[in-house]
């Protein structure tokens, strides 16, 4: 009986242990992201519903060529196409499973929103892939102290 306790004690002590680690990982992803072209800066932050976001927080050309700010001119929804793209939210509903982060992101320069799946490669660099179709492109994008 006492081998018992000792193994269902250990299981507990493991399992407490590990937690810390596995809330770590999940919190990782959240900062701001330098995206690979380097145009823009991603924040992500988690939201009041335990899932992750990601809002445009920096252009490095926010306006276009008469001086305006970037608008979602190529939305499907026309409505939506005088907004801003300066705080636009472009990834959505990221939810942490099995190490990875699956949910949405939205394309402005196409006007479509395609899934996605984020990981970490290291501490400072995510792994973005989108799929679309069956086919896949993945992002490098690099954690940045933006702003200073």
């Amino acid at each position: 009986m006492m081998n018992t306790m000792n193994i269902s004690g250990k299981i507990t002590l493991t399992i407490l242990l590990a937690l810390p680690f596995t809330m770590h990982a999940q919190q990782e992803i959240e900062g701001y992201w330098l995206t690979q072209e380097g145009n823009s800066i991603v924040e992500i932050y988690k939201n009041s519903d335990d899932k992750y976001l990601g809002k445009i927080v920096w252009l490095k050309e926010p306006n276009d060529k008469k001086g305006n700010a970037l608008t979602d001119k190529m939305n499907k929804d026309k409505s939506l196409r005088g907004r801003s793209v300066m705080g636009m939210h472009v990834l959505e509903d990221l939810e942490y499973a099995k190490g990875v982060w699956n949910g949405s992101i939205y394309a402005a320069k196409k006007g479509r929103t395609f899934s996605v799946t984020l990981s970490m490669d290291t501490q400072d660099e995510l792994l973005v892939k989108v799929s679309v179709m069956g086919m896949s492109r993945v992002q490098n994008w690099t954690r940045t102290d933006w702003p200073k």
